[in-house]
């Protein structure tokens, strides 16, 4: 089968080993490239007024600087074709370019999609105009931000719906993506499935050895606490360490640190917030790390937290359960299903 893959959240180098760049969704087209074949196009959207910009900075030609040329690589055999689409804001996006540039490379390429998934935001409708060009089935794939950033599916409906009506399957990228689907949309209930991210079988620690670690605790007196995130608002960092401001006298008798792993906006406030809590000298923050040094710290902490909202499914819950790790999430995000409260995390 020749699967079309079209995603502006798949990794844009062939870097995949960083804090920042998610892998849930390379882990998936991995897998289906052991029995397909796989092409994925990666949307990049561009101002013009930022090219101008860069050429002006540059005090170069009016040739367009590299960072927003369509480019090619492959990540664990996999071609990404890395395609720049301009806008003009609340006017227009310029998607027909794109169309004509796959017409012609597939052709070159000897490659015909059997099938096209779409996934998150203004990929489902590149997916559905190629798909309505050619007759190419569709799958769309449904995430939390933006596609339901709202509770009000008026927004949604008026994006989406066509894309909706004319897929052959919707994929839910969560237990809440999909219970808001069949709630807005009952009619396509038989369409919509859950697709969940999973974890490679090589970062799930022996249950004897993670049982082993929690009862640690007892022998050790100190408590490692982890999140792996970016350091944004909707992380909602700072309600983790409120918190731990507020239960801390009641662990006079058990060290503990909280160590932070992620870059953001946020990283300046968080520290003065910890300073301000009297609790920077337990509130380590160790920046961007590469994926198998997350994994690491994983295996040596005791509780991993996140209390994120507009989290669709966060690959790293996953991973900080495989490793062992006690869990805490919110209610009614996308962890909210997998995490069942007081039974393999809390919530």
């Amino acid at each position: 089968m020749n699967i079309l893959f079209i995603s502006s959240l798949y990794p844009v180098t062939p870097n995949n080993d960083s804090t920042l760049i998610t892998r849930a969704l390379h882990n998936l087209v991995k897998h289906w490239n052991q029995e397909s074949r796989v092409i994925v196009v990666r949307p990049v959207y561009l101002y013009p007024s930022e090219i101008l910009k860069k050429i002006i900075t540059r005090k170069s030609s009016s040739s367009i600087p590299k960072n927003f040329r369509k480019k090619f690589f492959t990540l664990d055999d996999i071609p990404v074709i890395v395609y720049p689409i301009y806008k003009i804001p609340k006017i227009t996006y310029f998607f027909k370019p794109l169309y004509s540039f796959l017409d012609r490379y597939f052709r070159k390429i000897d490659f015909t999609p059997d099938i096209i998934i779409a996934h998150y935001d203004k990929s489902l409708h590149i997916g559905y105009t190629y798909s309505q060009r050619h007759q190419i089935p569709l799958v769309s794939g449904i995430h939390i931000t933006p596609d339901l950033m709202t509770k009000d599916p008026a927004d949604f409906t008026k994006r989406c719906r066509h894309i909706l009506e004319k897929s052959t399957a919707i994929a839910c990228r969560s237990n809440y993506i999909y219970n808001t689907i069949i709630q807005w949309f009952p009619q396509y209930r038989e369409k919509c499935f859950i697709a969940f991210s999973g974890v490679q079988e090589q970062f799930i620690n022996n249950p004897t050895t993670s049982i082993q670690r929690i009862n640690s605790w007892k022998t050790t007196n100190t408590l490692f606490l982890i999140t792996v995130s970016s350091l944004i608002e909707r992380k909602k960092l700072d309600t983790i360490l409120i918190a731990l401001s507020k239960i801390k006298d009641k662990l006079d008798k058990l060290q503990w640190n909280f160590t932070i792993i992620g870059e953001g906006e946020e990283k300046e406030n968080l520290q003065t917030l910890a300073k301000n809590l009297n609790i920077h000298n337990q509130v380590i923050f160790k920046g961007n790390l590469p994926h198998n040094q997350v994994m690491e710290e994983l295996k040596k902490s005791n509780i991993f937290i996140l209390v994120s909202y507009l989290e669709t499914f966060g690959l790293v819950y996953l991973e900080a359960m495989a490793a062992g790790n006690l869990v805490i999430g919110a209610e009614n995000e996308g962890i909210d299903g997998i995490i069942k409260h007081g039974q393999n995390g809390f919530l």
